[in-house]
């Protein structure tokens, strides 16, 4: 990466703050689907509503170790199809608040994933017009 420290350190700051924050989502998967006292779906099409969100998150989170971009996208379509598919399901979508509140607790680590990505691949287009490679030492 030619660009720098100051601008690394901002990539860094992202891509850490959505990993962090994708590893609590997973954590909070696994906890909320070993729960007890959690309300059992009813039928098949209710059950694809949150493998519909968990493999999205779970792949987003596995793609965007290597590929922010992809994992980012993998997040916030994971999101849509779950949210879709629970409109199809329930036959109702969900109130206008806690859409918002649901979108950013499960959008924000695709968001700041694809900010990454971005921010990583235009500066270093840009440092690498400035700062071109010394061939030969």
């Amino acid at each position: 990466m030619y660009y720098t420290r100051e601008k690394q350190w901002i990539v860094h700051g992202f891509r850490w703050l959505a990993r962090v924050w994708s590893m609590a989502l997973l954590a909070l998967a696994v906890i909320e689907s070993a729960s007890p006292t959690m309300e059992r779906p009813a039928s098949w099409q209710e059950w694809l509503i949150p493998i519909l969100l968990f493999s999205g998150v779970l792949a987003g989170f596995l793609l965007s170790w290597r590929w922010e971009g992809g994992g980012g996208a993998c997040f916030i379509l994971g999101w849509f199809a779950s949210q879709a598919w629970s409109c199809v399901a329930r036959g109702a979508c969900i109130s206008a608040q806690a859409l918002v509140l649901n979108a950013l607790t499960f959008v924000t680590p695709g968001i700041l994933f694809i900010v990454c990505w971005s921010l990583s691949h235009i500066w270093e287009d840009i440092d690498r017009d400035l700062y071109p490679p010394l061939y030969g030492y």
